[in-house]
């Protein structure tokens, strides 16, 4: 559940497992397979990389997109080519299966394209957990699906003055995903209330369900 500790079952992979969980770009990923061991591209920590990574029960339930988890897994494979290594066969299964479940884009008559998760982890070892959708589109949910680094600033400077926020009534206009809103819960001393809006239904599911995933109580107001 998010905002518990999220730990891989292999604690030298713990780095990885956050790192492609949180969907840092894949090259940090190789990079902290390299310092992780030196025999990185060997059949033994390529299956260390399918069960404790791929296969994390957080990484079943809140997965990454399908795009991201193909790179990342594309970027491994072409590595321990060049090296001229020996393939984990249920490496070589996962890339597969991700290359064959990548969908086509609108544009190609593939479907919309499916929300993904993004799990941020914090300093106090706890995470939130985000449902996002890429594209911007209507039926996407349009420009407040996505995630924004204006947002992540933002939930940085509540976390860092939370006081600032204590007591008082917040109405965040345009809320998107409820990052913010997320992180305005967690202020101690709590906030008076908190208000989040946005106007289209694709948007207030999916801020209705980051809500719910990270155990804020919430109440929608129409009208």
């Amino acid at each position: 559940h998010a905002g518990e500790m999220l730990q891989a079952p292999s604690s030298d992979l713990a780095a990885l497992l956050h790192a492609y969980l949180a969907m840092m770009p894949t090259l940090s990923l190789l990079t902290s397979m390299k310092s992780l061991d030196a025999d990185w591209q060997g059949v033994e920590f390529q299956n260390k990389v399918v069960k404790d990574v791929l296969q994390h029960p957080h990484a079943r339930r809140f997965p990454p997109s399908k795009e991201y988890s193909h790179k990342f897994l594309k970027m491994y494979v072409d590595a321990i080519t060049k090296s001229n290594m020996e393939f984990d066969d249920e490496l070589m299964e996962a890339f597969s299966a991700s290359l064959s479940s990548l969908p086509k884009p609108p544009e190609e008559g593939g479907p919309v394209v499916p929300p993904f998760h993004r799990t941020l982890f914090l300093p106090d070892a706890s995470h939130l957990v985000l449902l996002l959708r890429q594209g911007f589109s209507g039926t996407t949910g349009g420009t407040g699906s996505a995630m924004w680094e204006a947002g992540m600033f933002m939930a940085e400077l509540i976390a860092s003055n939370a006081e600032l926020f204590s007591g008082k009534r917040v109405l965040e206009l345009g809320a998107g995903n409820g990052l913010t809103g997320i992180f305005l819960a967690r202020c101690k001393p709590p906030c008076a209330q908190v208000v989040l809006s946005d106007h289209t239904e694709p948007v207030l599911h999916l801020m209705q369900a980051n809500l719910r995933n990270n155990k804020v109580e919430w109440a929608r107001l129409d009208g």
